[in-house]
């Protein structure tokens, strides 16, 4: 994987880590169902971004070889 595709993938996962950190911030402070229902589905939209780029990007650069 190159260097400036490592760093994109990166940024996806930060985002999502964040994404959960806020969620537990959310839960410790008892804070409404809805808004974190909302945190939690933007942690899962970025795990399956960050899931299809990897997968995409190992298509596009390892199977063509084989």
């Amino acid at each position: 994987m190159s260097h400036v595709t490592n760093k994109q993938l990166m940024n996806r996962l930060k985002r999502a880590h964040g994404h959960l950190a806020t969620i537990i911030s959310m839960i410790e402070d008892n804070r409404d169902a809805l808004e974190t229902a909302q945190q939690l589905q933007a942690v899962v939209s970025a795990l399956e971004k960050a899931k299809t780029y990897l997968v995409t990007h190992h298509i596009e650069h390892h199977l063509e070889a084989a």
